[in-house]
């Protein structure tokens, strides 16, 4: 995880823990503490039942908030910069286009399909990219329609998306074969994303997974740490 983009997951994990109360588990109580106001809940009690449930998803972010932090310090020596959030991101590519979009809107038919989480992947390549994304806990979407004219719709293999930055990108999982013929099918799935006025390499970016045999999830994870990266917003210079 670079720099930026780890300072951005950290201030959005200290946001959600503000605004989530403080709750103590007792023998047979529930106490919450909120804005300097305490109460108390039978734990048996509705109300007590639903404390319990907020208080092991409060738990959840502040372990996943301290291991950040943690390794945030032993790599920079300093605490996280403070940062204020939402962060306004462009108009066109974030979060309220990437909640617009509906995944697997491809009706072309998939002729060698591989399965992961009830979704049917064009290949072994981005069944592996899906399961790297949720790994790292990366919002995404597959296949989802943009328009380009009013005859001509594209699917882009992923969309994926930071809530934190408030945007999303296109992202296209690309072969690295030396062969100029499928260098050429690369420009031609590209050209679509031209047209439609989206910048290759700031809207579009494409990721490389050589073949499923020789798929190297280090370096994918790399490669998606850098596109994270590029959409965050510079905190730290």
């Amino acid at each position: 995880m670079y720099q930026n983009y780890h300072a951005l997951k950290l201030a959005s994990l200290k946001s959600k823990l503000e605004q989530i109360p403080k709750i103590y588990i007792g023998k047979d109580q529930i106490y919450v503490l909120f804005e300097g106001k305490k109460s108390r809940f039978t734990a048996s009690s509705p109300n007590g039942k639903k404390w319990y449930q907020v208080s092991i998803k409060r738990n959840e972010i502040k372990v996943e908030y301290d291991k950040l932090r943690k390794e945030w310090v032993r790599k920079y020596k300093m605490d996280p910069p403070d940062i204020y959030l939402p962060i306004i991101g462009q108009e066109r590519m974030n979060t309220a286009y990437y909640d617009s979009k509906e995944p697997c809107k491809n009706d072309k038919p998939v002729k060698h399909p591989t399965y992961y989480n009830d979704i049917a992947f064009r290949s072994k390549n981005e069944q592996m990219t899906a399961m790297v994304l949720d790994e790292m806990g990366i919002e995404y979407k597959y296949e989802t329609e943009l328009k380009i004219s009013d005859f001509l719709s594209i699917h882009p293999d992923f969309m994926i998306h930071s809530r934190e930055a408030d945007r999303c990108v296109y992202m296209e999982v690309f072969g690295a074969p030396d062969d100029p013929e499928y260098k050429e099918q690369i420009k031609n799935r590209l050209k679509p994303y031209i047209t439609a006025g989206l910048r290759l390499g700031v809207d579009v970016v494409m990721i490389y997974a050589p073949t499923s045999h020789s798929f190297d999830v280090e370096d994918l994870r790399r490669q998606i740490d850098l596109i994270l990266e590029s959409i965050t917003p510079v905190f730290i210079e």
